[in-house]
């Protein structure tokens, strides 16, 4: 059976920059065959990890 890497990157939304740096991550590792989930992109506010 073949797993695929995966992770989820959480990250300090202080500035801009730090949400572009980590869009930049996140894209450049799908693009790597990496399965990411970002928490901008699955959670919202008041949400849990489960």
């Amino acid at each position: 059976m073949s797993s695929v890497p995966s992770c989820f990157i959480s990250y300090s939304h202080d500035n801009e920059n730090n949400k572009e740096w980590v869009l930049t991550l996140a894209t450049k590792l799908v693009k790597n065959g990496v399965d990411v989930i970002p928490e901008q992109w699955d959670l919202r506010l008041g949400g849990d990890f489960s």
